[in-house]
C-alpha cells in the first residue's frame, strides 16, 4: 500500500523581533492583547510584562494593539541584523490610548 498527504507550511516573508510594549502613560502593555501588522491578519498575543514575539516584520512598518475595545498604534524601525537574527526591541512606545 502506499499513499501520500499533501501538506501546505505558507511561507512568509520578513524578520522576527520580541518587542517590550509600553502604553504612552508608562505601564506594560496588557497580557492578552493583540499585536497585528498594519493591514494583516494574523495575530500576536502580548505576555506579561508587556511582550510579544511579533514575525513576518519589515525593516519599519507600523503595528496596531488591540484589548478590550481598545486601539493604539507603534512605529518600529528593526536594527540592521541578518535575516534570520530576532531583534529584541524596547520599550515600544504605542500611542493612542491610555490603559
Amino acid at each position: 500500500l502506499r499513499g501520500g498527504v499533501k501538506v501546505d507550511f505558507p511561507v512568509r516573508s520578513g524578520r522576527a523581533a520580541l518587542l517590550q510594549i509600553v502604553l504612552s502613560a508608562g505601564q506594560a502593555a496588557p497580557a492578552g492583547a493583540v499585536v497585528r501588522l498594519q493591514g494583516g491578519k494574523e495575530e500576536f498575543w502580548v505576555a506579561r510584562q508587556g511582550q510579544a514575539y511579533v514575525t513576518g516584520l519589515a525593516d519599519t512598518g507600523t503595528l496596531e494593539l488591540a484589548w478590550k475595545n481598545r486601539r493604539c498604534q507603534m512605529q518600529v524601525t528593526l536594527p540592521p541584523l541578518k535575516q534570520d537574527d530576532i531583534a529584541r526591541l524596547g520599550p515600544v512606545i504605542c500611542e493612542g490610548v491610555e490603559r
